[in-house]
Parts: structure tokens; sequence; C-alpha cells
């Protein structure tokens, strides 16, 4: 028999020590779980953003790849991107806080000329793309003016010159940006800031002409063209679009050269009357249609001659 003493003297009885240690162990298992499961609470987004993030990266790696192995250009290459284009999607939906690989969508969707869609995914990774990367805007805003937003085309394209000046494609949508708003003296200044500032190959000046002549700046066609004209880099059409360029500027000698030049270059034994509004050209007044009437006839008139 135990004699009664305090509490923190008393004997335990035979067994208790065991049953203490199993409930000891219980509690700590119980006490483990719980902190085991504050853990992966804690660091399980991590560890999942660690995987995807890889598993993104991978994706990315294998659609460049696949894209690699077919030039620009070549018959396969649309075979390519429609291979690339879901593993593109895949890495972007793993890591949707990654704006560069949302673009890759978006590129390989605008060289499938899938425009509004690639626009949709342009737009949707600006916020997520470097603030002092010129390239996302670039993106954006020749998308626009490929869909014919002009309005949204600017911000854009002015966002990626603050960025980088020396991007003279930008500089060209922009200008072409300001036209589609009717704003044909800020466009056409553009267009020649353009083209004295940075180096300018017969192509670009072709563009500008014609960009000039469709809001009715003829004698920004003539002067953009002469170049190009030099070189005999001018396709019929040019030809035909300076034709009327000259004749609007009362040039009508100059019109009727133009007119035998493209109808060579065709190899028509006759100069026609320009598809003018095929060009994307004004209407004429009736003034400017005359001169390129008679200008017309000049040219037949020396073609008989020779």
């Amino acid at each position: 028999m135990t004699l009664p003493c305090r509490s923190e003297n008393l004997a335990l009885p035979r067994g208790l020590p065991a049953a203490c240690f199993a409930t000891s162990l219980w509690a700590a298992w119980i006490l483990g779980t719980v902190g085991l499961m504050e853990a992966l609470r804690a660091y399980a987004p991590a560890l999942l953003w660690r995987d995807q993030s890889q598993t993104a990266w991978h994706l990315t790696d294998q659609a460049w790849k696949t894209l690699g192995e077919t030039p620009y250009g070549a018959e396969e290459r649309k075979a390519a991107l429609e291979k690339a284009l879901p593993l593109f999607k895949r890495a972007a939906e793993l890591s949707p806080r990654v704006g560069q690989y949302q673009l890759n969508v978006a590129r390989t969707l605008h060289e499938l000329r899938r425009f509004e869609e690639a626009y949709r995914e342009t737009l949707a990774a600006l916020p997520k793309c470097d603030p002092s990367d010129p390239a996302p805007w670039s993106l954006a805003g020749d998308l626009a003016v490929r869909l014919g937003l002009w309005r949204e085309a600017e911000p854009h394209l002015r966002k990626a010159l603050e960025l980088d000046s020396s991007r003279s494609q930008d500089r060209e949508r922009l200008a072409r940006a300001l036209l589609g708003q009717a704003r044909v003296g800020e466009g056409i200044d553009l267009w020649q800031e353009r083209l004295d500032r940075y180096p300018a190959s017969s192509e670009d000046r072709q563009r500008a002409a014609q960009a000039a002549a469709a809001h009715g700046r003829f004698d920004k066609t003539v002067e953009w063209y002469r170049e190009p004209l030099t070189h005999g880099a001018l396709t019929p059409v040019d030809l035909d679009i300076l034709a009327v360029a000259r004749a609007a500027l009362g040039d009508l000698e100059g019109s009727a050269e133009a007119l035998n030049q493209s109808a060579a270059l065709r190899g028509t034994p006759w100069a026609i009357l320009p598809e003018y509004k095929r060009y994307g050209l004004p209407d004429l007044d009736p003034e400017t249609l005359g001169r390129l009437k008679k200008a017309l006839e000049m040219a037949r008139e020396k073609q008989t001659k020779k």
C-alpha cells in the first residue's frame, strides 16, 4: 500500500509509463503531421512553380528546335509552326506570369497570318513583359497596323520608339498609322524622317512613294520614286503610280515616259491607262484625269514612231 503524498511524488501505477509513451508518440505524430502540412502549404506552391517552370522551359526549347529545322520560306515551315504552336501554348499555360512565353504564341500566330489571335495574345502579354524591352510594343503596333487599327497602333509604336528610337520599321509603321487616321502632314513628315535618318533601300522608298500617292501627296511620290527609278527597281505598278503622280503635277512628258516604261516591263505593245483605284489611289479630279489621258495619247504616239 502506498502512502498518500503530494502529487509530484506519486508513484505511477504499473503500465502507465507505456501508456504515456504511446500517448506521447501519438501527440508527436499529430504535431509532426500538422507541421508537415504547414510546410507543404508554405513550400508546395514554390515547388510546383519550379516544376512547371522547368516543364515550360523544356516545351519552349522543343518548340524552337522544331522551328529551327525549317527556315523561313520553306514549304515545310507552316507545318512546323502548327507543330510548335501547341508547345508554346502549353508553356504559356504552365508559366502564366512569364510574358515571353505568351509572346512566343503571338509570334507564331503572326507568322501563320492569324493576326487577330496574335494581337489578342500580344495585348495579354504586354503587362507581364520587361518594361524596358521595345519588342513587345513593336509587335503590338505591327499587328494593329496589319488589322487597320490605326488609333490603337499609334501608342504601341510610340512606346516602342520611346524605348529605342533607332527602330526604323516602327517609325515607318507609325507613319502608316498616322496616315490611316488622315493625319497626312504628320505621316508624310515621319516618312521623310525615316528615309533621311536611317538607311533606306529601294523597297523602302517604293513603299513610301506608294503611301504618299494613296493620300494624294504626289509631290512626295515623285521625289521618293526618283532613286529606285535610277536603279531600275520600279515595277509596272510603281511606274503606273509614277505616271499618275507626274500627270497630277502637270508633267505630261514624264507621265508618258512612265507609261511606256510600264508597258515595256509588262511586255505589252501599247501603254494602257493605269488602274489607279486598284492601287489604292484616291479618285482623280477631272483635270488630273484629263492630263493622264493626254499623257497616254503621247505615250502611244511615241510607240507608233518606233
